[in-house]
């Protein structure tokens, strides 16, 4: 709340706000001062009054006392006017009912010769001795003169000086506040034409520059504000230059970039076109060969049906076996070809894994055997064997696999493990891992698994055999 408020008025508030403090400060004072002159004039009156009646009193006669006091009603500060005598008995009474109908005659003796003041919550009662009066019998007797004020007087008196007081106190802070707030405005007037012209300011104007009638501090303000405007338009100048340096040489940059990327789609569409050709190349070489191929398979196992001496039939079955192993290449530059085409694709039917494992290590003793590698397969008893997926794929990962691990072993064994992972409903999440003791690879030979044509160790792919397609 207090950020809303403005200047002005924290300027007023500021100035006001003691000033009126130290006022009406002063005007409880002045009135404080008003009541003690309404008491003293209390006190006079009373005194003056009591002095005159007790002298009319003491020299008039008993009869006449009555008389005197119904005369003394005539004063306007009177309300009642009575005579006791020295045993605090009321003789005479005139005027309104009075507050006091019995003095105390011990206290009447306390008092002694002086007017005294008795106070009472709602009344204002003086008395005083009268002077000593001798009866007709020749006895000098004491009496007492108790006159009772009217209090509605002195309230009064009281009320039109803290009224007339406080009149004149607050016009006179209400003029005085007028007076600040003009000469407050006075002195923000340039403020506030400082603060205009600084709104009119914005990026496509900076060009514009304070003017006002400041004085003072006002004008050093001024002045250092031109100064900032002159400093941001400089820089604003200089950014502006930059800007358009930098955009001219982002508009080049585009150009080069957009003439490097039609070089690049052009070489990429030539690439493209050129791994289409070869893939169609591939393909329709592989499918060529599978013919021939084919032929010569159906023909050995005709010749091997026939009587054979022992020389010719390891003749022919060595024939066969190089057809086979190359009609297993032809078969993976055609799965290579489907896969850059994008049209390969997994047959899933069901299969029993036990038996997959077990075949592919049949079919890979005699390599093992060779080498007096010993093959080992490990089925944990969680493994689910009837599953669904495509066994000739899995067949030929893990032979790969396999094959591989025999090539790189020189002595040891070749361990399979089939492990359950994990199953969430009816799909099983299953790790078959291949472990061998041959050398193994190193941390960066590591980094160059899984791409095309790289071996770890080319001095050992040379003796194991192998492309690393």
């Amino acid at each position: 709340m207090i950020k809303t408020i403005s200047l002005h008025s924290r300027l007023l508030i500021a100035c006001m706000v003691p000033i009126s403090i130290l006022m009406i400060l002063f005007s409880i004072f002045v009135i404080l001062f008003r009541f003690q002159d309404i008491d003293s004039l209390k006190q006079d009156t009373a005194h003056t009054l009591l002095q005159k009646y007790s002298v009319a009193i003491a020299q008039s006669e008993p009869a006449q006392w009555q008389n005197v006091l119904t005369a003394a009603l005539n004063e306007k500060y009177i309300h009642s006017i009575d005579i006791f005598d020295r045993n605090g008995q009321k003789l005479h009474h005139a005027g309104l009912k009075a507050t006091l109908n019995v003095l105390d005659p011990v206290k009447l003796r306390s008092l002694g010769d002086k007017i005294s003041y008795l106070p009472y919550s709602d009344a204002e009662i003086f008395l005083s001795p009268i002077q000593s009066i001798v009866t007709s019998d020749n006895k000098q007797r004491a009496y007492w003169l108790v006159i009772e004020l009217q209090p509605s007087f002195f309230t009064i008196a009281r009320y039109e000086s803290i009224i007339g007081i406080s009149i004149i106190t607050f016009g006179f802070i209400s003029i005085l506040m007028l007076w600040i707030s003009s000469g407050i405005r006075y002195w923000l007037n340039p403020l506030h034409q400082m603060l205009e012209q600084l709104q009119q300011i914005n990026p496509q104007n900076l060009e514009k520059r304070l003017e006002s009638n400041a004085l003072g501090d006002l004008f050093l303000l001024e002045q250092q504000i031109n100064l900032l405007l002159n400093k941001i338009s400089d820089e604003h100048q200089e950014l502006k230059q930059s800007i358009q340096l930098a955009q001219e040489d982002l508009e080049a940059n585009i150009i080069t970039i957009e003439s490097h990327n039609i070089e690049l789609r052009l070489a990429r569409n030539a690439a493209v076109e050129g791994n289409r050709i070869k893939s169609a190349f591939l393909a329709n070489i592989s499918h060529e060969l599978r013919t021939p191929l084919n032929s010569i398979n159906g023909f050995t196992q005709l010749l091997l049906k026939m009587p054979l001496t022992l020389k010719q039939r390891d003749w022919i079955e060595s024939i066969e076996k190089s057809s086979n192993n190359l009609l297993a290449i032809i078969n993976d530059v055609l799965d290579f070809s489907k896969i850059e085409a994008g049209k390969f694709s997994l047959q899933i039917h069901p299969l029993n894994l036990e038996n997959i494992v077990f075949d592919v290590l049949e079919s890979l003793a005699p390599q093992a055997e060779n080498k007096g590698l010993e093959q080992v397969a490990f089925i944990y008893e969680d493994v689910p064997l009837h599953i669904k997926g495509d066994a000739l794929r899995l067949k030929q990962i893990l032979t790969n696999l396999v094959s591989n691990a025999i090539r790189f072993t020189n002595k040891g064994e070749i361990i399979v493990r089939v492990m359950l992972e994990e199953t969430r409903h009816e799909h099983h999440f299953i790790k078959i891992s291949v472990t061998d003791t041959g050398k193994g690879l190193s941390d960066n030979e590591k980094t160059h698994l899984f791409t095309a044509f790289q071996q770890g160790n080319p001095s050992l792919s040379r003796e194991a055999g192998g492309t690393g397609l």
